[in-house]
């Protein structure tokens, strides 16, 4: 029965955790497009836009919280048992390498952003892109790792639990985001017509409305395989 629970609470916590990782880039791509002061304004004249606002920023605190809750026990458990698993160990390994990769691929994004002359807008865009792709690999490989370090681990069943249900309140909180941003896109079209189709972005492309569209279409995408993971860790909980 334990060896059934492991499964699916191993398997429903490490769906959720890679999509919660795609799902932070659409959060990271939302806050930069409304960023801005005149997001600001637009949010006083328009009470809805800020309670949407608010809302994203509420259920993200949400899922943090719940993931370091959930995550927090069982890397703790898995690194005392590094020393004698060379599986651990070997995840561990992997996951300090994912790190150092991405603050390498940082610094030289530094570098080159600051190099005088300053470099063309093209080179800036291509520097975050790439920059992008790197930090997205490195957190793939970081969860992958993580998910290695998990089923080589011997974890007990009460932090398996409440592992599951953490994860399961992660993609609750996924769905109210993804809520909140259709909310947000809808009242910002409907209401501030001219600040929705504002040019955005790097180059100034695409619009603040198309931005937001994608931003929409990958927390929507994420959310769904991380409800089926939610579930399956869910019912593992309750074995």
């Amino acid at each position: 029965m334990k060896g059934a629970l492991r499964l699916a609470i191993g398997f429903g916590i490490s769906a959720v955790l890679l999509c919660w990782l795609l799902f932070s880039a659409a959060i990271f791509g939302f806050a930069k497009t409304t960023e801005d002061p005149v997001f600001r304004a637009a949010a006083t004249a328009h009470p809805l836009l800020g309670d949407a606002h608010v809302a994203v920023g509420v259920f993200a605190a949400i899922a943090s919280v719940a993931l370091l809750i959930g995550a927090v026990p069982l890397v703790v458990l898995a690194l005392a048992q590094a020393r004698r698993r060379p599986e651990i160990r070997r995840a561990v390994l992997t996951a300090v390498g994912c790190i150092l990769a991405l603050v390498v691929a940082t610094a030289a994004v530094v570098l080159v952003a600051n190099h005088d002359p300053a470099p063309s807008d093209g080179v800036v865009t291509a520097l975050l892109v790439g920059w992008a792709c790197v930090g997205i690999a490195c957190a793939f490989g970081c969860a992958l790792a993580a998910r290695r370090g998990l089923f080589a681990a011997t974890l007990p069943t009460g932090a398996l639990r409440l592992a599951g249900r953490c994860a399961a309140l992660v993609t609750v909180a996924m769905a109210g985001i993804a809520l909140a941003t259709l909310l947000y896109l809808v009242e910002l079209v409907a209401a501030a017509t001219d600040l929705a189709s504002a040019p955005n972005g790097p180059l100034g492309n695409p619009d603040v409305r198309v931005s937001l569209l994608l931003a929409l279409a990958v927390m929507v995408a994420a959310t769904i395989p991380a409800a089926l993971g939610a579930r399956r860790a869910w019912r593992g909980a309750a074995i």
